[in-house]
């Protein structure tokens, strides 16, 4: 039995179905590929992941909307932080950020998981 989530608007399957959507469309943007958007995501199931990409909501697991979440959250970041240039917005998580330690942002996220993202969103804040 799935556990509830701590926001109850994203008990409505609809709402699970748009943050899909959107996460999908932001991993694009990004140029983020399918395996590195299951591991940010932490998501073992290749099936579950393919058929969200394709407009089924997102499951009601508390951990993975926390991670949506986090991901959505960067991505505003970065909207404000480089509103003229789409470019760098679109390829900051795939770029060896300096105060990172020369890391790409979506290794950390796939290596530390929500801590990673935590950590991301922290040094976007900053």
């Amino acid at each position: 039995m799935a556990r509830e989530t701590r926001v109850p608007e994203l008990e409505s399957e609809e709402a699970r179905r748009a943050l899909a959507l959107a996460l999908t469309e932001v991993f694009e943007a990004w140029g983020i590929g399918v395996q590195e958007q299951q591991e940010a995501l932490g998501i073992k199931d290749i099936a579950a992941w393919a058929a969200c990409r394709r407009g089924e909501p997102l499951p009601r697991d508390p951990d993975l909307l926390q991670r949506v979440g986090h991901l959505l959250a960067i991505h505003r970041a970065l909207k404000r932080r480089y509103v003229h240039d789409l470019f760098k917005r679109d390829s900051w998580m795939r770029m060896p950020i300096p105060e990172l330690g020369g890391e790409r942002p979506i290794d950390i996220v796939r290596r530390e998981g929500s801590e990673g993202l935590v950590r991301i969103r922290e040094h976007l804040r900053a």
